[in-house]
């Protein structure tokens, strides 16, 4: 579980780079700090699911609201990889030890990775879920908040 963490927390680090970027784009922070913006203009402006991207002619601002699966699709990739990864060595666990662990990474793992805007709010929902399931004294979420495990 620890190896498999480190790996997800490794491969964050270029996605969570390239959202950093994305959230602070010039184009975009120039519309949504704009005393008339309107969020209900964009649909899912205000999902913590979705990003906004410079999309003229889109809506009335000139922003599309996309998954995170689909703005980011190409640095994902390494992220779904590990996330695959550390839960195909949970499965190997003796005793089902790591059930409940395998199956919430791979919910984490399929809410990053959905690309329908509709769905979202339940594939988090049932991360969230997945994760009231796992007991231990291990908490995974660490690559989430930027800590490294050492």
């Amino acid at each position: 579980m620890i190896a498999g963490s480190a790996r997800i927390s490794t491969a964050y680090d270029a996605y969570w780079l390239a959202w950093l970027r994305a959230v602070n784009h010039k184009d975009v922070l120039a519309v949504v700090t704009a005393d008339d913006f309107n969020a209900a203009a964009v649909p899912y402006t205000l999902s913590p699911y979705t990003m906004l991207r410079v999309h003229p002619g889109a809506s009335p601002t000139g922003l599309a609201c996309e998954p995170y699966a689909v703005f980011f699709e190409d640095v994902l990739q390494p992220v779904l990889a590990a996330f695959d990864d550390c839960a195909d060595a949970l499965d190997a666990c003796e005793g089902g030890a790591g059930d409940a662990m395998a199956l919430f990474l791979r919910q984490y793992r399929a809410a990053l990775a959905e690309r329908e805007i509709n769905s979202l709010e339940a594939a988090w929902a049932a991360t969230d879920r997945a994760w009231m399931l796992t007991k231990g004294p291990l908490q995974v979420n660490d690559w989430q908040t930027g800590k490294r495990l050492q």
